[in-house]
C-alpha cells in the first residue's frame, strides 16, 4: 500500500473515532457525576472532590482540543492521533489512581461498584477505540493497574483471586482491542475498494449499454436456434390478427412438430438433440419466403407466420418444408438419423377469433396430423370430423377436471401374488377409476389420455397417493407390517419437483409406513424423465419405499437404463406374457427378461397372467409374482377393509 494510501486510511480510521469520541465524553462525564453521588458518605471527601475537578477539567479539555483547537482534518491525523493519546492516557490514569486511593478497604459491595465502573469505561472505550492501534491500550492500562495493585496489596485469598481477575481482564481487553483494530482496518479497505469498484462500473457504462441491447436480443430470441421464442412470435402474432381488420389480405398460421425427434434425446443424448434443432433451424430458414417469420415455440415445435397467403399457397410452403425435412439428415458419432414433421395449418382472415382461439385452433390441426400417422398437413376446418374427435378429448379432460373437483374417483385394487412362499404380505396395485355425472363408472383407457393430454396426470396422482395413503393406513391398523401396495405414477408427476415434496408431506401428514408402499412406474417414463426418475427413486427409497418398473421390455433402451435405476421390483410387459405360449419371440423375451432380473437381484412380476397354462411356465421359468385376471380382479378397495382378503392371501 502507498503512503498517500497508508494516510487515507490512517485519516478514516481516526475519524471513527472523532466521531464517537464526544458522545462517549459526555457519557463519561455522566458516569463521573453517578460515581461521586455514590461514593459521597463513604469515602474522603476532599479526595472525591478534587478527583472530580480534576478528571472533569481533564474531559472538558479534551473536548475543547477536539472541536476547537485541534479538528481533524486529512492532513493531520496522525498529529491528532497523539494528542488523543495524551488525553486518553491521562483520563485512564485518573480513573485508575482515583479508585485506588478511593476504594473502600471493608466494603465489598462498594469495591465491587468501582471495579464494575472502571470495568465498563474499559470495555466502552475498546469499542470506541477500535480503529485505533493504541487508543485503547492507553486508557486500559492505567484504568485498571492501580484496581489491581490495590487488591493484592489487601490481606486474604479473595483479594489475591480479585486482583488476578482484574490483571486478566486487562489481558484480554488488550489483546481484543488489537482484534477490533483489525477488523475495522479490513472494514475501511473494504470501503475503500468499493470505491475503486464505483470507479470500474463508471468506466464500464459502455459496456452495458452493449448488454443491454445483447439482454433484449435474449428475451426475443431463443438461444440454441437463433430464432425468436414463443413470446416475441405470439406478440407478431397478436399484432397480425389485430390488423386484419384493416387489410383484405389473409395470412396463414403453421404449427409445425417434430416425428421422433425423441429417438435422438434417447439414443444420443439432450447433446445431440440440441445439435438437431440448431441445424435444422438453419435449414428451414432457406426454405420460407423472406417475409415470413419462422419460430421455435419450445422443445421440438415450430411455428411459421405466413403473410399475406392463402391457404392454398400455405399448404404449398408447408408440404415444401416437409419434404425439406424429410430429406433432412442428421448425423451423429456414425448414427445417421431421418425426422419428419407434422403440420397443422389455420388461416388467419376477418372472421379469425383471438390469438388464444388461433393457437388451440392450429395445435389441434397439428395434433390430428401427428394422430393419422405423422409426417403429414392437416388445415384446420370448423366442421372438421377429426377436430370434433379432438373436441371431445378436450371435453374429456373437463371431465377430468371436474371429477377431480367433485372427489368422484375410486380405488381398486388387484393383487400381485407370490408364487413361491417368499413374503407374508399381500402385494396389490392399487387401480383408479372416474365415476361421471350419472354413477357409472369409468375405465382409465378413456380418461388418462386426456388427462395427459391436457397435463392432468400430477393432479390424479395426488388424489391416488393421498386416498392411497389413508388405504394402507387402515391395512395397517388391521394386519401390522402386513400389506405391500404398489401405487402408479405418471411421467409428468416424476417431472414435477412439488409432487415430490407432496409425497413427503404426505408421508408426514398420515404417517404411513414407508415400507407398506411401492411406487410403480412405466419403462417409459422413467427413460423420457430420466434423471427426475432417478431423483424420485434416490429420495423416496431413503425413506423406505421400494419401486417397482411397469411395461420392462417395451421399449429400446430397457437393459441400457436397467443397471442405472435401483428399482425392487421388475414387471415384464404383458404383450410377451399373454402369448408367451404362442410365440417362442415372446416366450425368449420373457425368459431373458426374468433373467436379467435374477442376475440383478431384482424380483420379476408378470403381468396378464390369464390362465393356469401360463401360469404353469411362469412356475418354470422361476419367476418370482404373477397379476391378471387369472390370479383376480381388480376389485373396490373398501371389499378389501371389509372382509378378510387380507389375511386369505394364498400363496402359490
Amino acid at each position: 500500500m502507498s503512503q498517500t494510501d497508508q494516510a487515507h486510511l490512517h485519516t478514516e480510521h481516526m475519524a471513527l473515532i472523532d466521531k464517537e469520541t464526544s458522545m462517549s465524553i459526555l457519557g463519561a462525564l455522566f458516569t463521573i457525576m453517578v460515581y461521586t453521588y455514590i461514593l459521597y458518605d463513604h469515602v474522603n471527601n476532599s479526595i472525591l472532590f478534587t478527583w472530580l475537578a480534576v478528571i472533569s477539567l481533564v474531559y472538558g479539555v479534551r473536548f475543547l482540543i477536539n472541536h476547537h483547537v485541534l479538528p481533524l482534518k486529512r492532513t493531520n491525523s496522525f498529529h491528532w492521533e497523539k494528542t488523543a493519546l495524551l488525553g486518553t492516557f491521562l483520563t485512564g490514569l485518573l480513573w485508575g489512581l482515583g479508585s485506588y486511593f478511593m476504594m473502600p478497604a471493608n466494603n465489598p459491595l462498594l469495591q465491587a461498584v468501582i471495579v464494575l465502573t472502571v470495568g465498563g469505561l474499559v470495555a466502552a472505550a475498546s469499542v470506541t477505540y477500535a480503529p485505533s492501534k493504541t487508543l485503547g491500550t492507553a486508557f486500559n492500562i492505567p484504568a485498571l493497574l492501580p484496581l489491581s495493585v490495590f487488591f493484592f496489596q489487601q490481606q486474604g485469598n479473595e483479594y489475591f483471586y480479585m486482583g488476578t481477575l482484574v490483571l486478566i481482564y486487562s489481558t484480554v481487553m488488550f489483546f481484543s482491542n488489537k482484534l477490533m483494530h483489525g477488523v475495522t482496518s479490513k472494514s475501511i479497505l473494504l470501503g475503500l475498494k468499493n470505491d475503486t469498484l464505483i470507479n470500474d462500473l463508471t468506466n464500464k457504462i459502455v459496456e452495458i449499454e452493449d448488454l443491454a441491447s445483447e439482454m433484449s436480443y435474449q428475451a426475443t430470441h431463443d438461444m440454441l436456434t437463433g430464432l425468436i421464442n414463443r413470446r416475441e412470435f405470439e406478440l407478431r402474432l397478436k399484432k397480425t390478427i389485430s390488423e386484419i381488420k384493416y387489410s383484405e389480405k389473409n395470412h396463414v398460421l403453421c404449427y409445425m412438430d417434430l416425428d421422433e425427434f425423441k429417438i435422438v434425446n434417447d439414443t444420443c443424448g439432450h447433446i445431440a438433440g440440441d445439435a438437431l434443432l440448431k441445424k435444422l433451424a438453419d435449414h428451414l430458414m432457406h426454405n420460407i419466403r423472406s417475409n415470413d417469420t419462422l419460430a421455435r415455440l419450445g422443445g421440438d415445435e415450430f411455428g411459421l407466420l405466413l403473410p399475406s397467403c392463402n391457404i392454398e399457397k400455405a399448404f404449398e410452403i408447408a408440404d415444401k418444408l416437409r419434404e425439406a425435412i424429410k430429406q433432412f439428415r442428421f448425423t451423429w458419432e456414425n448414427n445417421i438419423f431421418d425426422i419428419g414433421v407434422s403440420i397443422g395449418l389455420v388461416e388467419i382472415n376477418e372472421n379469425t377469433g383471438n390469438l388464444t382461439d388461433i393457437l388451440k385452433a392450429v395445435d389441434s390441426a397439428c395434433y390430428i396430423a401427428k394422430d393419422l400417422g405423422k409426417n403429414r398437413i392437416h388445415i384446420y376446418e370448423e366442421d372438421d370430423l377429426k377436430l370434433t374427435e379432438r373436441l371431445d378429448y378436450m371435453y374429456s379432460a373437463q371431465a377430468v377436471q371436474k371429477s377431480l373437483a367433485d372427489n368422484r374417483f375410486m380405488l381398486y385394487a388387484q393383487e400381485i401374488r407370490a408364487i413361491n412362499k417368499d413374503t407374508n404380505k399381500w402385494h396389490g396395485e392399487l387401480l383408479i377409476r372416474m365415476i361421471n355425472e350419472e354413477g357409472n363408472l369409468i375405465l382409465p383407457d378413456q380418461f388418462i389420455p386426456a388427462a395427459e393430454r391436457y397435463h392432468l396426470m400430477t393432479d390424479i396422482d395426488k388424489w391416488v397417493v393421498n386416498e392411497a395413503f389413508i388405504f394402507i393406513k387402515q391395512l395397517e391398523q388391521q394386519f401390522p407390517d402386513a400389506v405391500l401396495c404398489t401405487i402408479n405414477l405418471s411421467g409428468q408427476s416424476v417431472c414435477d419437483k412439488l409432487f415430490l415434496n407432496y409425497v413427503i408431506e404426505k408421508f408426514t401428514e398420515i404417517k404411513v409406513p414407508p415400507s407398506s408402499v411401492c411406487f410403480e412406474i412405466t419403462e417409459t417414463a422413467a427413460v423420457e424423465n430420466f434423471f427426475h426418475a432417478e431423483r424420485l427413486l434416490e429420495v423416496l427409497k431413503g425413506i423406505g419405499c421400494s419401486f417397482s418398473l411397469d411395461d420392462f421390455g417395451s421399449g429400446l433402451s430397457s437393459f441400457g437404463y436397467l443397471k442405472k435405476l435401483d428399482v425392487n421390483y421388475l414387471k415384464i410387459d404383458g404383450s410377451f406374457v399373454k402369448t408367451m405360449l404362442e410365440d417362442k419371440k415372446d416366450y425368449a423375451m420373457v425368459k431373458s427378461i426374468n433373467q436379467i432380473g435374477k442376475e440383478m437381484g431384482i424380483k420379476t412380476v408378470a403381468e396378464f397372467v390369464e390362465n393356469d397354462d401360463i401360469l404353469r411356465e411362469l412356475k418354470k421359468l422361476n419367476v418370482d409374482y404373477v397379476q391378471g385376471y387369472g390370479i383376480g380382479r381388480p376389485v373396490p378397495v373398501s371389499s378389501l377393509i371389509l372382509d378378510d382378503k387380507i389375511k386369505a392371501s394364498n400363496q402359490y
